[in-house]
């Protein structure tokens, strides 16, 4: 109650608004569907990657610009978080069950997406894995950018999320469209992991 509370004066300010995960479900789907440029950083990228990567290349193909950044498989963090995960007491059992064959899996299919835009030979749009773990999650679709963020023991796609249009708060845009680039320029195209 306080949350939809809390919601519904964020957005009457018509700057930005929050999105719980049942609505952020249905609204990412369409912007990504539409956009012409398309830039996402995530942590590992299971809600693209998970089912293949053949939608995400289909999408690619019709944009613009695209840039599809994930964690580098042999950070500090990804050995902490995911290689030697132990489930936490209470621990979202979704997560519980997917580490750490299933991170394996994303990787894989995180380097078959670098290689089928590769094959498309279009400098704008690249895959590449970034070092530094990021507080957020960062999609940007056109004009509008999604901010999600990861808490302890749940997805973030489980987390509220932030939706900010350029035209509405230009500065928020921006700070977040910065932090993207931050973390796209000190990215790197690693070889695959295991190599």
């Amino acid at each position: 109650m306080a949350a939809r509370k809390a919601e519904r004066l964020i957005q009457s300010s018509g700057e930005v608004g929050w999105l719980l995960p049942e609505e952020y479900e249905g609204v990412w789907k369409g912007e990504f569907a539409k956009a012409s440029s398309i830039r996402i950083l995530t942590l590992v990228g299971r809600k693209y990657l998970d089912g293949g990567v053949d939608e995400v290349v289909r999408r690619a193909k019709k944009a613009e610009r695209f840039q599809f950044a994930i964690l580098f498989p042999g950070s500090a963090h990804w050995f902490m978080q995911y290689r030697d995960f132990e489930p936490l007491p209470g621990l979202d059992p979704e997560i519980a069950g997917h580490y750490p064959n299933a991170l394996e899996r994303l990787v894989r299919r995180f380097h078959e997406l670098r290689e089928a835009l590769a094959r498309l030979g279009s400098p704008g749009k690249q895959a590449r894995y970034y070092y530094i773990k990021p507080v957020f999650r960062i999609e940007i679709f056109d004009e509008t950018v999604f901010v999600g963020f990861y808490g302890l023991g749940h997805r973030g796609v489980h987390s509220p999320c932030l939706r900010v249009e350029r035209r509405r708060c230009e500065p928020l845009f921006r700070y977040f469209e910065g932090q993207f680039e931050r973390y796209w320029e000190t990215g790197k195209d690693w070889p695959p992991y295991g190599e």
